[in-house]
């Protein structure tokens, strides 16, 4: 399917702008869980969460740094907005190993911190 640039523009804007839907807490979140499940961390998002669009592509404001939960290997993720509902999600692997989300390592330790920056949504 070929859309135009507006059409990629439009549909990404109103998947990320969900993200800043609510009013329970500040700013969403960006939960990372292991292979069981488990919540490894959970990332606050800015409030706007994500620039506007261009090209399809949309890169997030600042994500904050957190501290780890648990010890495992990232193997999923889901967006919340600010009501904690899930918005989109996916899987997580290495740079370049074709996950949703690739980080430059999946290793999480308990106690440690976690940083993610830059982060881009893409329409597809």
């Amino acid at each position: 399917m070929n859309k135009s640039v507006y059409a990629k523009n439009v549909q990404c804007n109103a998947i990320v702008h969900l993200l800043d839907e609510g009013s329970l807490y500040p700013s969403g979140t960006l939960n990372i869980f292991d292979s069981t499940s488990s919540l490894l961390t959970s990332l606050h998002l800015s409030n706007p969460s994500f620039a506007d669009s261009t090209d399809g592509t949309s890169v997030a404001y600042t994500i904050y740094d957190a501290t780890n939960f648990l010890t495992g290997t990232a193997f999923t993720f889901e967006m919340h907005d600010r009501d904690s509902s899930m918005i989109w999600g996916g899987t997580i692997s290495p740079l370049g190993g074709g996950g949703d989300m690739q980080l430059n390592s999946t290793s999480f330790v308990a106690d440690e911190t976690t940083s993610i920056f830059p982060a881009y949504y893409v329409v597809q």
